[in-house]
C-alpha cells in the first residue's frame, strides 16, 4: 500500500521524523512537507486532493492548530487529518475529534505502530471522512438566492434568511451525523460509548 501524505508543522526535525516513520511503514510513499511559520496559511482554495492524509501539528505558524484543523476539515473533499498534540489529554483529543481530526497522537515519543495504524485507517476511509457537501446542504445553499420571482411571500423570505444564517451549522450537523454513521459501521467503541 502506498500513501501520499502532507506534513504541516513548524519544526523541521519533527517533520523529518514523521517522514521517516511513513517511509518505513509504506512502500514508495510520497511525502510533502509544509512549514507554516515560513510560508503562512494554506490558500483558501487548497483542497488537499493530491494527498491521502494530512499530519498536522498543534501549533502551526505560532497559531492554534485547532483553528487550522477546523478550517481544513471543513473544506470539501479534504483528506483525513491526523492531529499531533503536545500535551495530550482526553479532553483535548475530544475537542480535536469534534473539530474534524481523524485521529489524535502524542507529539512526544511518536509511536510508530500507532502512527502507521492511524494512516492506514485514514487511507481506508479516505472518501468517508472528506466533506463533500451533502444534498441537504446543497439544497439549502440553492435556496439562498431568490429565483427571480417578483413577489416572495414572508415565509419564503424568513426561510431564506434562516438558511443564510445557519448553513454552516447545518453542514456541521450533517458532517457529524455522517462521521458517526461511519464510526458505528466500523464498530468504533468510542462512538458507541459516547452516542448515548
Amino acid at each position: 500500500m502506498s500513501a501520499r501524505v502532507l506534513i504541516i508543522d513548524d519544526q523541521n526535525d519533527f517533520r523529518r521524523l514523521l517522514a521517516r516513520h511513513i517511509h518505513t511503514g509504506f512502500e514508495s510513499p510520497s511525502v510533502a512537507e509544509y512549514e507554516p511559520a515560513a510560508r503562512g496559511r494554506l490558500p483558501a482554495d487548497f483542497s488537499g486532493s493530491a494527498y491521502d492524509a494530512v499530519l498536522l501539528g498543534d501549533m502551526p505558524g505560532q497559531e492554534f492548530g485547532i483553528d487550522w484543523l477546523r478550517d481544513l476539515s471543513r473544506r470539501n473533499g479534504f483528506p483525513p487529518i491526523i492531529y499531533f498534540l503536545s500535551r495530550p489529554s482526553p479532553e483535548l483529543e475530544e475537542v480535536a475529534i469534534h473539530a474534524g481530526a481523524h485521529a489524535c497522537l502524542a507529539r512526544q515519543k511518536v509511536d510508530h505502530g500507532n502512527l502507521i495504524a492511524a494512516l492506514r485507517t485514514a487511507l481506508a476511509r479516505r472518501g468517508q471522512f472528506s466533506r463533500p457537501a451533502s444534498p441537504t446542504v446543497e439544497a439549502a445553499r440553492a435556496t439562498l438566492e431568490p429565483s427571480g420571482a417578483d413577489q416572495e411571500d414572508d415565509t419564503a423570505t424568513e426561510v431564506r434568511e434562516f438558511l443564510r444564517r445557519n448553513v454552516d451549522l447545518i453542514e456541521d450537523l450533517h458532517h457529524s451525523l455522517k462521521k458517526a454513521e461511519c464510526l458505528f459501521a466500523a464498530g468504533d467503541d468510542f462512538a458507541i460509548e459516547h452516542a448515548s
